[in-house]
């Protein structure tokens, strides 16, 4: 017998016993064992460096995609960082809106004259013109549904604008800035609180402007947004159905009232 050496990767092998007959030839049929066992170690030798090179690989990837990420991450976080402090402002007070939470570099300052003060909170803290002026489009809405008839049916002018008020304070909540801000969210249950069709004008004025009072509601501008999408949306409705052909009954088949109605 005669050992042979096998390097693979570099790095010798187990040296194989090769097995040669009287001639010292190697000897076909009793070395197909050995031969087979070469072929494997020499696979198994060679498995093993792959492995060892796809780890270092993987681990280097990985390092380099945590570096990338970690980087990404904080450059999100800077730009975000002046948004973040925005929010948290809102609702104190500072050398900023109280409504809307920016800096007085940034926007510039004005009075409210909503006529609301008590309710939409401006004597609590200072508004900037943006907020002043959504504050007063707010207030000059609800002082319209406020004054509008009572009228107990479901197509009254004062339901159809409190389904506006509450439409557009649903949208408000879905907004990705108050995705998860109480005060909106609880605006609109507070809202659910005045029946426009049963309350007493005192009544549902009181509960309606009680709804911004409890909730220290303050994003207005957001609000006065909604409330012209859904007034417009309001307006196209009632424009379609005036253009549809309004069906007649035969008159032999309507009361005196009906007919007076339709008369």
């Amino acid at each position: 017998m005669k050992a042979i050496e096998v390097r693979v990767g570099g790095k010798p092998s187990e040296p194989l016993p090769i097995a040669l007959n009287a001639k010292g030839q190697v000897a076909p049929r009793r070395n197909t064992l050995f031969a087979v066992r070469t072929i494997l170690q020499i696979r198994s030798a060679i498995s093993r460096q792959l492995s060892t090179f796809i780890q270092s690989f993987r681990r280097t990837e990985r390092k380099g995609a945590m570096n990338s990420d970690s980087k990404l991450a904080i450059a999100v976080e800077n730009a975000l960082a002046p948004e973040f402090r925005r929010i948290e402002r809102i609702g104190t007070l500072g050398q900023h809106c109280y409504f809307c939470g920016r800096d007085w570099t940034e926007v510039s300052r004005k009075a409210c004259t909503c006529g609301f003060a008590q309710e939409f909170g401006c004597a609590h803290g200072p508004s900037c013109a943006g907020c002043s002026d959504s504050m007063a489009a707010v207030a000059k809405f609800l002082r319209r549904m406020f004054a509008s008839a009572i009228v107990t049916r479901a197509n009254s002018q004062r339901f159809a604008l409190d389904q506006v008020l509450y439409a557009a304070a649903m949208a408000t909540c879905r907004t990705q800035d108050n995705r998860n801000s109480l005060d909106v969210r609880d605006l609109v249950l507070w809202l659910g609180f005045a029946d426009a069709i049963d309350d007493e004008p005192a009544s549902f004025e009181s509960k309606t402007l009680r709804a911004f009072s409890k909730t220290r509601f303050t994003d207005f501008q957001r609000l006065r947004i909604e409330l012209g999408k859904e007034e417009n949306a309001r307006l196209a409705r009632s424009l379609i159905r005036r253009a549809l052909p309004k069906p007649q009954p035969r008159v032999s088949e309507m009361s005196a009232e009906s007919r007076a109605f339709y008369e």
